[in-house]
């Protein structure tokens, strides 16, 4: 398949075959996303957003299940927009708050709405509708990197959201 040499981490190889992929199926979403994935990893950042752009543009349901264009524009720097799509994500999948959102504040230096995400993330621990995963990941976006900080949030076996959660 065309995405195999991406996920064996031959990024230049994987360009080269499916660049031709919009030419020879331009209607094809998964191959539209997966160029926008390898341009991404390979720091890319706006012609991840052009793939991931036209993959939405072909099925709008995308920007509900992938993280392609999001992440996208935080790779970019271009926060405002990012924060505009996880909110949209957010809205569209009923939730009331989003770590995501809470991350991309962090890396965008607006400490105090981050830290605010992270603090009600927190409260709702015992409840199972947030993990310390999250919560870590919004600290470390505000450069917190204390190693037991970090040990906590890789070790807790109950740092994963209930699945049947119902926030």
């Amino acid at each position: 398949p065309e995405w195999l040499p991406a996920r064996t981490g031959q990024l230049d190889e994987a360009l080269t075959i499916m660049r031709r992929v919009p030419e020879l199926d331009p209607y094809s979403v998964q191959s539209l996303r997966s160029l926008s994935q390898v341009f991404y990893y390979q720091r890319q950042y706006d012609q991840a957003i052009r793939y991931a752009q036209m993959a939405a543009e072909l099925d709008p349901a995308v920007l509900l299940v992938c993280d392609d264009l999001d992440w996208a524009y935080l790779g970019a720097g271009n926060y405002d927009r990012a924060i505009e799509m996880f909110q949209k994500k957010a809205e569209l999948l009923n939730l009331p708050i989003s770590a995501d959102i809470g991350y991309v504040y962090a890396v965008a230096g607006r400490g105090e709405e981050a830290a605010r995400i992270a603090d009600q993330l927190h409260e709702w621990l015992p409840s199972g509708c947030s993990s310390y995963h999250e919560i870590g990941r919004i600290y470390l976006g505000l450069g917190d990197t204390d190693p037991t900080g970090r040990w906590v949030i890789l070790n807790n076996p109950s740092s994963r959201v209930n699945p049947t959660r119902s926030c």
